[in-house]
């Protein structure tokens, strides 16, 4: 995924190790940094600790002012960003960038200097004319990453956002840390990204057992994939083919949104939906794109109550307006919820007027406790027509 339109060089580059040619052209620009020493402040005091990479060209110091001067040129420019870091795209540093904003500063070497990082993972890649790190091509016409301590790395384009390769067909991949593990890119704001299929859609990453692995933004909540095609949020699914749901910072799971606007239920192996937890571990209800709560249904289309999980009391949903409504059966009849002792109980309105459960001909009837099983029948002007025997279970 491109973050924000950046330029990219029509050169590819083949996969290398270090050729003859490439020596030559390094030895050419270290040939070059040499000629500017003399209009560089010197940094004899700046301590570098430096980690192995696969390709070590000797880099000299530069000083702290000319580092501050340098900026990157990003086409079209992000809107009142800030945060984005200057890439070091001169011809004599091409292969040393100043480290982005990462999750891990142990992968950085750090200049002793009050303002100054250099990311040594980020030396792995050559810089097209426009400032974007550019991604080895290998014999099948596949782009591919380069390692650093055994997880591979992201290359960044002229805006400081990380960029995934692309395969021969065009199809974007996820790196792979050391562990086997897929990882996201970042954009230069701190928020991750999904891979695009050639459909639109985004791709969850994976762990190495399986598991998918959401996307964060920069304040650590996670988001959902996309899908182009039905233009909705998508839910992923663990190994158990369960549909998960993204929590946010705070650890409350949060309902994705469909086309509609409204929220929808995740479903568990067998298709029924499932209630999403707030951060106290408490069931609440979807709501529509009026506000409106909802009931999930099991698979066979029945209405599901959220419960208290301490005590077992199920709920009534809410309209907007913060009036009680009924759930229902399969077959259309309203359904009582039941309290702690398990007691089927009325739902309110506004005024505290408790409102009788109707069936699927419209007629009202009473609800029952525990120990009562029989369900009464009363006609519209509010006296009992017939006693039905028709137990309460049945109904439901």
């Amino acid at each position: 995924m491109n973050c924000c339109g950046r330029k990219q060089s029509s050169i590819k580059l083949v996969d290398q190790s270090v050729s003859p040619l490439l020596l030559s052209f390094l030895d050419e620009s270290i040939a070059m940094e040499d000629q500017r020493q003399n209009a560089l402040t010197s940094l004899d005091d700046v301590e570098i600790e430096r980690y192995p990479t696969d390709l070590s060209p000797e880099t000299s110091s530069l000083s702290s002012s000319l580092s501050a001067s340098l900026s990157s040129v990003c086409e079209p420019p992000l809107l009142g960003s800030t945060k984005s870091k200057p890439l070091l795209t001169s011809a004599s540093t091409e292969s040393s960038l100043l480290c982005q904003k990462s999750d891990s500063p142990a992968q950085c070497s750090v200049l002793h200097n009050s303002d100054t990082l250099v990311d040594e993972s980020r030396v792995l890649y050559l810089i097209d004319e426009y400032g974007n790190q550019l991604y080895p091509i290998d014999a099948l016409g596949r782009e591919c990453y380069k390692s650093f301590g055994g997880d591979e790395v992201y290359a960044l384009d002229n805006c400081g956002c990380e960029y995934y390769a692309k395969r021969a067909d065009s199809q974007e991949y996820y790196a792979k840390l050391a562990n086997g593990d897929e990882k996201l890119a970042k954009n230069n704001l701190g928020d991750e990204m999904y891979v695009t299929d050639l459909n639109s859609i985004e791709l969850y990453p994976r762990t190495a057992r399986g598991d998918p692995i959401f996307a964060k933004d920069s304040e650590g909540n996670d988001m959902y994939a996309y899908s182009g095609e039905l233009r909705q949020e998508i839910y992923p699914c663990d190994r158990r083919r369960w549909q998960i749901y993204a929590r946010l910072a705070t650890g409350a799971q949060v309902y994705a949104r469909a086309a509609t606007g409204s929220d929808y239920y995740a479903q568990d192996l067998f298709g029924n939906e499932i209630l999403a937890k707030d951060n106290t571990g408490l069931e609440y209800y979807a709501r529509d794109n009026t506000n409106n709560e909802f009931y999930p249904l099991d698979i066979n289309g029945n209405t599901v109550y959220r419960r208290s999980l301490s005590r077992g009391k199920e709920f009534y949903a809410h309209t907007r307006e913060g009036e009680e409504h009924y759930g229902s059966n399969a077959s259309g009849d309203e359904v009582y919820a039941t309290d702690e002792t398990g007691n089927q109980y009325y739902r309110s309105d506004k005024t505290g007027i408790l409102i009788y459960a109707k069936d699927r001909h419209g007629l009202s009837y009473f609800a029952c406790s525990a120990t009562m099983r029989n369900t009464y029948i009363i006609a519209d002007n509010g006296k009992t027509a017939t006693i039905d025997t028709v137990t309460a279970s049945s109904r439901s």
